[in-house]
């Protein structure tokens, strides 16, 4: 952690490096990763992974890649916003998500873009994703 003590001190525990990953076994003791710790959204106090959205969201014949992130909410803390790339009809979308996710887990906005902002590794930027969604919340 170049120049961020903090960040180190913060991910360093007992000689162990804990880089917030975040996972399940399932019946049969296999493990699934579900993203990061950094990245889940809270809203109303319910912890949301954005990789189950994503998943439903790309699950959909007209979207093609898809990012959620989380952005401030004075009503619940943090509201869940979408960005996908295709050509869906955002009210089918919408009545799809409906079917497959809990009510609290449907992006309150989805937004479509020719592609997803990527950083030098090739990984979606959610920093730039959150300043667009709050510009247009």
């Amino acid at each position: 952690f170049f120049n961020n003590e903090g960040g180190a001190a913060n991910s360093f525990h007992e000689g162990w490096f804990y880089p917030g990953d975040l996972g399940r076994f399932d019946n049969e003791g296999f493990l699934f990763l579900e993203g990061r710790s950094k990245d889940i959204i809270i809203r109303g106090g319910i912890n949301i992974y954005p990789h189950e959205i994503e998943a439903t969201l790309i699950s959909y014949q007209a979207v093609f890649d898809a990012a959620v992130v989380g952005v401030p909410s004075s009503e619940f803390g943090e509201e869940v916003v979408a960005f996908v790339v295709g050509d869906p009809q955002i009210n089918a979308l919408r009545r799809f998500l409906a079917e497959k996710l809990a009510a609290y887990k449907v992006p309150k906005t989805i937004l479509i873009l020719d592609s997803l902002p990527k950083n030098d590794l090739g990984k979606v930027d959610t920093k730039t994703l959150k300043l667009v969604a709050q510009k247009s919340s």
